[in-house]
Parts: structure tokens; sequence; C-alpha cells
């Protein structure tokens, strides 16, 4: 499992990072940056995945080089759905989080607040 990381992005990043990275550690879900990384490696990594961790964002696009995953989305109070379509027609298992919008971004690019127990919980979940 992976953890697609917007945290060097300008908009859509989790605020209590530092909270929710813990909890991912606790479950070997490791941190990606895809903006480190070749396309060549993306996919390859994709392809090797059982499951993803994600906010909201472009990252997520890269379900479509997995044959069966996982997908866990976490929103930023403003749900945007193609990523659950393109996960359903793919045939992936997928779930999601509500999480706060925070910071001055119009609303569908704020930053995102995520309750650690109710990821936690989820988390938990996701893994199993």
């Amino acid at each position: 499992y992976i953890y697609i990381s917007r945290q060097n992005a300008s908009r859509r990043v989790v605020t209590n990072y530092d909270e929710i990275s813990k909890i991912l550690s606790n479950y070997n879900i490791k941190p990606i940056y895809f903006e480190e990384i070749t396309l060549e490696e993306e996919i390859m990594l994709m392809e090797s995945m059982d499951g993803v961790v994600s906010p909201h964002g472009a990252g997520l696009t890269s379900i479509i080089w997995s044959r069966e995953l996982s997908i866990f989305e976490i929103f930023n109070g403003v749900v945007i759905p193609p990523f659950f379509i393109i996960a359903d027609v793919l045939g992936h298992d997928y779930t999601a989080i509500l999480g706060d919008g925070k910071g001055d971004h119009r609303k569908r690019d704020k930053n995102i607040y995520v309750d650690p127990a109710e990821f936690q919980e989820k988390v938990e979940y996701f893994v199993l």
C-alpha cells in the first residue's frame, strides 16, 4: 500500500499530515511523491500495488495502471467523483473520507483536515 502525497503541492494538502502519517506508518503504508519519479516508475509501481490512499488530485489518475486495486480517497469537504467513476469502471474497490476544507483557496482547492480517529478506523478497515 502507498500514500500518494500532495504535501509538496500548493493546495489540497493534509494540514494535520504529521498525525495522519503516523497512522499510515502503523499500517506500513508508505508515502510516494509522483513528482519525484518517472512515468515509467509510476506505472510499474501502480501495477504492483494492492491499495492506494490519497487526497483528491491528479495523482489518482494512476489507478488506470492497476488491474486490481483498493482506493481510499480523501476529500476536503467537496466531493468530486471522477476517480470513483474510474474505479467503478475498472472494477477497483473504492472508499473515501470527507475531511474539512481549510485555508484561503477556493472551496474545491482548500487544504484538508482529516479527523485522526475516523481516519484510523477507515484505514484499519481498508487494509484488511
